[in-house]
């Protein structure tokens, strides 16, 4: 069976028509509905060069290029013509896979179809037809030759690679762990001088709440350098122990409603049941859920809702943590949870982000063996999920 895709675009590349489409699980990345929608977002320079060489040339051959299915990307090999005023497009498993398009082509009787057959036969057929096999058998040993050649460099890059950052991973951890104990002798003394206050006046006492905020700023901060030059380092340790989840998650949101309190924000909790019991590294779950609900209290008005949900669905265990905040921008999703990553939106009360918070918590839920996603939209709030294994082993 013929693997592949064939397309119609206009001018744009805008996708005109399916005219051969053997996946059933093909992701739209974008809602524009071009050919850039159906590739994966890191190909778009490749797309950009492809798409400019059949309009400059009227063709272009043999390009692999990414496509995004609903749980991979897989490489097709792109090539298109222009088609009286449209551009015909197509991409499949492998160029041996071109009689077999033409074939199914015959299948479609229709003025279209008879132009795109014709173009198959002379620009790419009879290309291929035509070449000896002993200058294809050279071509094909230089390749490989060459292949193999930049095999061997990308081994050494990333071997010295893997050196370079493990040595960055120890230096850090080292720079964090030296910082952690100055930084907490200055937000206690900072703390002693407010509670002995009769003396200062209110202007000392803003300025010794601004040195409190910010050193527990940089005391979190440096906590979650720790968490990362460990994650990074790959020295994530689980602490499985059993646990009524349903019971875990309402009281780390007691533990977080002093927050929203401070923004009159309600926290609502909606779990499918009353026990649901699961094995869990407690302290790293813990920490995943105070990041979550402390971005959505972040980044939410005043007087709004904050809703989380659990539900039981058959292995797995589902938490979502629902806001009415700000949301985030479309071009910003796909950066999310990468470090050190903040999004353009403004914390409503002026609250700090490391942009590391988020990318903790994607490894956290990697290392027990489950997944962490966001729905968002701008104006009406995001919508974090993530999932755990009921029976992590």
């Amino acid at each position: 069976m013929l693997k592949g895709i064939v397309l119609v675009c206009n001018n744009d590349f805008k996708i005109e028509e399916f005219l051969y489409n053997s996946f059933r699980n093909l992701v739209f990345s974008r809602g524009d509905g071009s050919l850039y929608s159906i590739c994966d977002n890191e190909e778009k320079l490749k797309l950009d060069e492809f798409i400019k060489q059949i309009k400059n040339t009227g063709a272009a051959f043999n390009w692999e290029i990414n496509v995004s299915f609903k749980n991979l990307t897989k490489p097709l090999k792109f090539s298109g013509s222009k088609l009286d005023r449209n551009f015909f497009v197509f991409g499949l498993e492998t160029n041996n896979d071109v009689p077999f398009l033409y074939e199914e082509l015959m299948r479609i009787n229709n003025e279209q179809s008879n132009y795109i057959r014709q173009i198959l036969k002379n620009r790419f057929m009879n290309t291929q037809m035509e070449r000896p096999d002993e200058d294809v058998l050279n071509e094909l040993s230089q390749v490989n030759n060459q292949l193999a050649n930049v095999q061997r460099e990308l081994s050494k890059k990333n071997v010295e690679l893997n050196k370079l950052n493990q040595l960055k991973n120890h230096f850090l951890g080292m720079a964090a762990h030296d910082l952690r104990n100055p930084l907490g002798h200055i937000y206690n003394y900072a703390e002693l001088v407010e509670n002995d206050s009769d003396n200062l006046t209110d202007m000392q006492l803003q300025f010794i709440g601004v040195i409190k905020s910010q050193s527990l700023f940089m005391l979190n901060l440096v906590e979650e350098l720790l968490d990362v030059s460990s994650i990074e380092s790959g020295e994530v340790v689980l602490d499985l122990q059993g646990v009524n989840i349903v019971e875990f998650i309402r009281t780390n949101i007691h533990m977080n409603k002093h927050l929203a309190n401070k923004k009159s924000i309600k926290i609502n909790f909606n779990p499918s049941g009353r026990e649901i019991f699961i094995k869990i590294d407690q302290k790293k779950i813990d920490q995943v859920l105070n990041n979550l609900l402390t971005n959505a209290i972040k980044y939410s008005e005043q007087n709004t809702e904050i809703n989380v949900e659990v539900k039981d669905i058959d292995s797995l265990v589902q938490i979502c943590i629902r806001d009415q905040g700000l949301g985030i921008p479309d071009d910003e999703i796909n950066n999310i949870f990468k470090p050190f990553n903040t999004t353009s939106n403004v914390s409503t009360g002026g609250e700090q982000s490391t942009g590391l918070g988020l990318f903790i918590s994607k490894r956290i839920i990697e290392s027990h063996k489950g997944k962490i996603w966001v729905k968002s939209e701008v104006g009406k709030g995001s919508e974090f999920y993530f999932t755990l294994l009921k029976d992590l082993k």
